[in-house]
């Protein structure tokens, strides 16, 4: 197993400053993330590890996340708006990956967090809550598990999807013609 070269810098230290979004994890493995539209190379071989320059570009990429990105989830009841501060996309062979996740607000301007999953064909909105994995008071939800499967389509790093049916935590249909938009794009 070959070991990182962090060429006198604190591993903890850099990790830690990167982890404030999950960018890092997608970056280090070559995945375009965060409005990155470049590839960060993993390492010339396997085992290999990728370069302090390497950590210290998707720290700091992982830090302007959210910087004038946006998103709206469309519904009958109104807009949850919301600012995206996860935003990983990868395209290969024609298929997206995508995770998308921020806080916002609702039509009534209340917290929510909105997340967004191609992996798991899942849109999720936490109602009165602005952050992950807070435990939302109720939830707004879609997807293949829960209503019915929806298909995203990634133009660049802008995220559409349409015809998303939503239900209530209970199980309650919420609307049957919701959208989700996201633009992932670099901060303005």
């Amino acid at each position: 197993m070959a070991a990182w070269s962090l060429a006198g810098r604190n591993a903890v230290t850099v990790f830690k400053i990167a982890a404030t979004g999950a960018c890092l994890a997608l970056m280090a493995f070559s995945v375009s993330a965060c409005g990155d539209s470049s590839s960060t190379t993993a390492g010339s071989g396997a085992g290999d590890s990728p370069s302090a320059a390497a950590i210290e570009t998707a720290a700091v990429t992982a830090a302007s996340v959210g910087a004038g990105r946006s998103g709206v989830v469309t519904t009958a009841a109104g807009r949850y708006d919301f600012t995206p501060s996860t935003c990983g996309i990868h395209v290969a062979d024609g298929v997206a990956d995508v995770e998308i996740a921020g806080p916002g607000t609702d039509p009534d301007g209340k917290p929510v967090y909105v997340e967004l999953s191609s992996t798991g064909n899942a849109l999720a909105i936490g109602l009165g809550v602005d952050r992950a994995f807070a435990t939302a008071e109720h939830k707004l939800i879609g997807g293949q598990h829960v209503t019915r499967p929806f298909t995203v389509v990634v133009s660049g790093q802008n995220v559409r999807v349409s015809n998303i049916a939503l239900a209530t935590d209970q199980g309650a249909p919420f609307d049957q013609d919701a959208s989700f938009e996201a633009d992932c794009g670099p901060a303005r």
